[in-house]
């Protein structure tokens, strides 16, 4: 990672994130810590990608499953922390393990079958919780 994807990181982490990862907070109650595997980033659009492509729609599935008591006590109870993975290759893994829910996905800017849309984190949350 050069110079240009470190500061867009650090940008990204700063001003984007925060406010994504209260959201998040506030519509599962829980905090859930969130991880990036930095060394997987590897372009700016990819990073800049991160808030909207994977929070806004993580955030809103969330929102879908947490609506209720007996949703946030199941992301609470499952889910404890969140790592974000970028992969050059096409499509996109979601994976639920001993309380770590992984995204990979190839973030590189571009919208598509690339990255989960509405619906996929719940279609495969819900089966899994």
């Amino acid at each position: 990672m050069g110079l240009q994807e470190k500061q867009t990181f650090a940008e990204v982490n700063e001003k984007y994130l925060p406010v994504k990862l209260e959201e998040l907070k506030t519509v599962t109650g829980a905090q859930i810590e969130v991880s990036f595997d930095v060394a997987s980033f590897t372009t700016v659009n990819g990073i800049k990608a991160i808030p909207d492509s994977i929070f806004t729609r993580l955030n809103s599935d969330m929102a879908d499953i947490c609506k209720d008591k007996l949703g946030k006590e199941a992301v609470g109870e499952a889910i404890k922390k969140i790592n974000i993975v970028n992969h050059a290759t096409g499509g996109f893994v979601l994976d639920l393990n001993a309380g770590t829910f992984t995204v990979t996905a190839k973030l590189d800017g571009s919208l598509g079958k690339d990255i989960p849309s509405y619906g996929d984190y719940k279609k495969f949350l819900m089966a899994k919780l």
